[in-house]
């Protein structure tokens, strides 16, 4: 059974304890399937066919979509509209929190 997580690109860089539900109760290949669409939402992408993905069809089978766990050759790569998206979440998220991806000198995000 296909499961997936619950997120919002919007927790990324809040204050305080960030964290992520992912549920995975089959086998690792699915599980890491899994965790690769949640963080792609967590990175702001939308599901292949709807929203700003709505270009880029979920029956082409790239992780975004619910066709992916065809194992299709594009079953493992994001499609340009979610690498866009993805791209132009973290560009706004740098510009809104500067220190959010930047490394303190123990290792801990700004």
């Amino acid at each position: 059974t296909f499961r997936d997580g619950i997120t919002h690109p919007r927790h990324l860089c809040s204050k305080g304890p960030v964290y992520g539900v992912v549920e995975g109760n089959s086998s690792l290949n699915k599980t890491v399937f899994t965790l690769t669409r949640f963080f792609g939402k967590l990175l702001g992408a939308e599901y292949d066919g709807q929203g700003a993905s709505a270009s880029c069809a979920a029956h082409w089978g790239y992780i975004m979509s619910n066709y992916s766990e065809t194992h299709t050759p594009t079953g493992y790569y994001f499609t340009p509209c979610s690498v866009k998206q993805i791209k132009h979440n973290i560009e706004k998220l740098k510009r809104k929190h500067p220190d959010c991806f930047r490394r303190t000198s123990k290792g801990k995000r700004g």
